[in-house]
């Protein structure tokens, strides 16, 4: 049975070569800017699911922050065990929950989970930082994903870095880049 699990993972992920990485160039933030400034009192969390409200706390300590997001939104992240990273994002005008765009994810976990292959930023960093999964700017509408689950033909998990630009109430893939072995 683990056998056919593996096949599949494989045939649903992903594939790179082991000794090839992309060279392309990622999306740069100050070229989605914000139009205005967000200077409103928080609006009340609008838990609307038991997924919702399961990390309601979570929810309610992002409203307390600053926005970091796309002028009004706040990002959450949490862990949720070994390599495993969750989180939401929190319209701080609306109240309302959005999930993070990171579409692979959705289907094979639940609501908040994005990263199931979390990874280490440098060998300077001697603690996995689940923190730096999700990188935004408060100015920006550029939201990179980071997360390690492209699984290479040599088996490895590579660094994935995906990027979106929040549209309206949507999210807009833009990029999609594949880098260095990461176990």
């Amino acid at each position: 049975m683990r056998i056919w699990a593996l096949i599949l993972a494989l045939l649903m992920s992903p594939e790179v070569d082991g000794q090839h990485k992309t060279e392309t160039k990622p999306p740069r933030f100050e070229d989605f800017p914000v139009d205005a400034k967000w200077n409103g009192a928080a609006a009340p969390i609008q838990l609307r699911s038991p997924a919702d409200r399961k990390y309601r706390t979570q929810f309610r300590h992002a409203r307390l922050e600053q926005p970091n997001f796309a002028g009004h939104y706040s990002v959450a992240l949490w862990g949720c065990g070994t390599l495993c990273i969750e989180g939401g994002i929190v319209d701080l005008a609306t109240g309302r929950l959005i999930t993070l765009p990171y579409p692979s994810m959705k289907k094979r976990f639940e609501k908040w989970s994005f990263c199931q292959s979390a990874f280490r930023w440098s060998e300077d960093d001697p603690d996995l930082d689940w923190h730096h999964a999700v990188e935004t700017r408060a100015n920006s509408r550029l939201i990179a994903m980071h997360c390690a689950d492209v699984i290479g033909r040599d088996g490895g998990n590579y660094a994935h870095t995906t990027f979106f630009v929040l549209e309206g109430n949507s999210f807009r893939k833009i990029a999609d880049l594949t880098g260095e072995r990461v176990f």
